[in-house]
Parts: C-alpha cells; structure tokens; sequence
C-alpha cells in the first residue's frame, strides 16, 4: 500500500484529484518516524522501517535517482 502523510493543518489542495490514501496528521508522525520533509519512507510487510528516499536531494527526474526509489520498494515488496 502507498500511502501520503499531510500534516495538519495544511491546504485540502494536495487531495485535490489524488489518487492514493492520505492520513492528516494532526500529530507528529513525521517526527515520530525522524522523517524528513518529502521522505519516501518504505515499511515491510509487518510495517518494519526498510529504508526512506528524500525526493528533495533526490530529484525523481534523474533516471538513477527514479531507479534507486524503485529497487527499493520492489526490494521491500519481494523479501
């Protein structure tokens, strides 16, 4: 599952037209995680930390840095 973290407080705009499940955070998830702002973060299947991917020194219009995002979580979903 894929899911966006929103923290509270923050606009009703990035729903507009989502597709993917998203949790309002009115409490510190991103700091309860030591997530930073846009981190990917990948869980495995019994919502154990894997890893976390920062989309903002890693910008996903840079093919290594798209297929570093995507080994990870197809490494997650496959152990």
């Amino acid at each position: 599952m894929i899911l966006g973290i929103n923290t509270s407080g923050s606009t009703g705009a990035i729903h507009s037209g989502a597709t993917l499940p998203w949790l309002n955070d009115p409490g510190n998830v991103q700091g309860d995680w030591g997530a930073a702002y846009r981190d990917v973060v990948i869980l495995d299947e019994h919502n154990e930390f894997v890893g976390a991917f920062n989309c903002t020194t890693n910008n996903l219009n840079t093919t290594s840095n798209y297929q570093s995002l995507r080994s990870m979580i197809v490494d997650a979903i496959n152990d």
